[in-house]
């Protein structure tokens, strides 16, 4: 039996993962909610898979029986890590993600003592995801050096809109696009939002510098 579990192997990066795991000679078990999907990459890498869903706690933990190892590639992670991490604790298997939510951050955090105490390693944003959010809080600093702790940030482009309604005390959020791209971002904007109390508004508009979104901009008070 396998002892690494790739759980959302046939999304973008979970296939990128797999298809590694595959070169390196890693018998990787892959999981995921789609059957079609995740029996199809299976058969192309010659791996064994599980198909299950994260709303069942019961039918969750039985599908990590014989697994040391799972690494979490299914987003949204704000809606699919906490299923995943509690089983994870609760049978003593490592977690590992590629998320770059915030709020997921603090979750795991959360379970740092129950974790350290069994052994149980939990390491969430384990791969690169969380670069996009890493990058744009550097080019927005070197942007608006003067910009306060509780700023907003108002993002638009390619990768989504946030909008921001008044009052700034009751905000809401309307996104545009989805995924891995986008994700990260809309998390740390909420999470800015629900724990800082509002101060000015900043903007940056991203529709002028993709793909290399990092080379220029125009960020501007609003």
């Amino acid at each position: 039996m396998s002892q690494l579990l790739i759980y959302g192997a046939n999304g973008y990066t979970g296939k990128l993962i797999a298809h590694e795991a595959a070169k390196r000679g890693l018998k990787a078990l892959l999981g995921g909610r789609q059957r079609d999907a995740i029996s199809a990459l299976a058969d192309e890498l010659s791996l064994p898979c599980r198909v299950f869903e994260l709303d069942n706690a019961d039918e969750v933990a039985r599908n990590l029986d014989g697994v040391a190892v799972v690494l979490h590639c299914a987003g949204p992670f704000s809606r699919t890590s906490a299923p995943m991490l509690k089983a994870c604790l609760d049978r003593n298997v490592h977690y590992l993600d590629i998320t770059g939510e915030v709020d997921v951050f603090e979750a795991c955090h959360r379970a740092d003592a129950r974790a350290k105490t069994q052994g149980t390693v939990v390491m969430p944003g384990s791969g690169f995801d969380v670069v996009p959010t890493d990058c744009l809080a550097a080019l927005l600093k070197r942007r608006l050096p003067d910009a306060t702790r509780g700023t907003l940030v108002d993002v638009e482009g390619p990768l989504g809109t946030f909008t921001f309604p008044e009052p700034p005390g009751q905000p809401q959020l309307l996104f545009v696009a989805g995924g891995t791209g986008i994700a990260p971002l809309r998390a740390m904007i909420d999470h800015a939002i629900r724990h800082h109390p509002p101060g000015c508004l900043l903007q940056h508009d991203f529709c002028s510098e993709m793909p290399d979104f990092l080379a220029g901009g125009n960020a501007r008070r609003g």
